[in-house]
């Protein structure tokens, strides 16, 4: 194989390596989102309940608020962060993706590495056939 198509097989590797570590920022960032997501979600509902909780306590409502905070406590129960999958699923999906996107990562690295050592080799033959063409014809004009 040619040191020029060596070259252009590593180009394409590092354009490659490229786009999927820019991949890789995309999903971490996104990912981060949703944790945040799930963490002011989480926030949420803990503020509401013992907002609620604290209120009922202290026996401040009427019996229409305290039900009706009842009601919503009960529909944020619906919708808590501890039964909400999909926000699960998702965090989950994306982790995998990013595991994934390492490991390509890492082999293309690996193959970027390999390409140059044999990049490196082939212009160390060259030289080499070089230095003794040159030897050659030296040897040959003395001789």
């Amino acid at each position: 194989m040619s040191i020029s198509s060596l070259k252009e097989q590593r180009r394409e590797k590092k354009a490659e390596l490229k786009k999927l570590e820019k991949r890789k920022k995309e999903l971490e960032k996104i990912l981060r989102s949703l944790e945040w997501e799930f963490h002011d979600e989480a926030t949420a509902f803990n503020y509401n309940l013992t907002n609620s909780t604290t209120n009922l306590e202290y026996g401040i409502l009427n019996n229409e608020t305290a039900y009706k905070n009842v009601e919503d406590m009960n529909g944020d129960k619906e919708d808590s962060p501890d039964t909400d999958t999909q926000l699960s699923d998702a965090r989950s999906s994306l982790s995998a993706e990013i595991n994934s996107l390492s490991r390509d990562i890492g082999y293309l690295k690996e193959d970027i590495r390999y390409l140059d050592r044999e990049i490196e080799r082939k212009q160390a033959e060259q030289l080499k056939d070089g230095i003794n063409a040159i030897k050659n014809a030296v040897e040959d004009i003395f001789n």
